[in-house]
């Protein structure tokens, strides 16, 4: 008697069926909708850690030492107008100090002038803390943490 024919006796064992359903492309469209949410996450992580100093303001990191030129060290750094850097949540505490031009009203009442004359002076100065490094050192131990107002 002849034998029935059998295709997969030259190759072996059959092949393993393949499923031909959507089983696999689910997987695909999860793990790519993981990976987008996980690389979001990352981003906003780093964004909250990365700090970018305002044009008009100058930003005081605490807890981040810089060296000056003469060898000394501060306990903070400035980032100035648009620079960025790193602050650690825990570590570093950030504060910002305004470089915009700040009007201070001056009203003297009862001055005398050479001629015994009583004056009432009204006058408006116009202050503003400048951008190079020994000034706004002396800016950040003087005014960091006052309002405006004061």
């Amino acid at each position: 008697m002849q034998q029935p024919f059998d295709p997969y006796a030259q190759y072996g064992q059959p092949p393993i069926p393949v499923d031909s359903g959507f089983d696999g492309l689910w997987g695909v469209v999860f793990g790519a909708l993981g990976f987008a949410v996980t690389l979001l996450v990352i981003i906003g992580i780093i964004r909250s850690f990365w700090k970018i100093a305002k044009p008009s303001t100058a930003m005081v990191i605490s807890g981040k030492k810089t060296k000056l030129a003469d060898g000394s060290y501060l306990p903070y750094t400035i980032l100035q107008q648009g620079k960025a850097g790193l602050r650690w949540p825990i570590v570093h505490q950030v504060n910002e100090l305004d470089m915009r031009l700040i009007p201070v009203d001056i009203v003297v009442q009862n001055a005398y002038s050479l001629g015994n004359i009583p004056l009432q002076i009204h006058a408006v100065a116009n202050v503003k803390i400048s951008a190079r490094p020994g000034v706004i050192y002396n800016a950040v131990e003087r005014f960091l943490g006052r309002s405006m107002g004061e």
